[in-house]
Formats: structure tokens, sequence, C-alpha cells
């Protein structure tokens, strides 16, 4: 999604966020655990900061 502004009211609000659509909490846990991301997540954990959430029924 890429909209308006934004205005955090509590904790931190980042300036991006991200957002992945999967067909189910199955297959978002699947392509987290797959070799191919784990073998990218070195490089990303070593060049950003990041929360990873997964949330039913958005």
């Amino acid at each position: 999604m890429k909209g308006g502004a934004q205005e955090g009211l509590e904790g931190n609000c980042p300036d991006r966020h991200v957002i992945i659509e999967f067909p189910d909490r199955a297959t978002a846990l699947d392509w987290y655990n797959s070799d191919a991301y784990q073998r990218i997540l070195p490089i990303a954990l070593s060049s950003s900061e990041r929360d990873i959430v997964v949330v039913d029924g958005i």
C-alpha cells in the first residue's frame, strides 16, 4: 500500500511499512522458513531494522 500521511500516536512509527498478502498463515510461514529466504536473511538483518508480524484476517 502506498498512501497518504501517517501519524504515530504511541510507540515508534517507522517511515515505511511493507505489507505482503499471503493466501493463509501456513503459506506465510512457509515463505519465511523457506531455504531461499533463510539464505538471504542474514543480509536483511545486517542492513535494516525490521519487525515481521503475521496477522490473520486483514
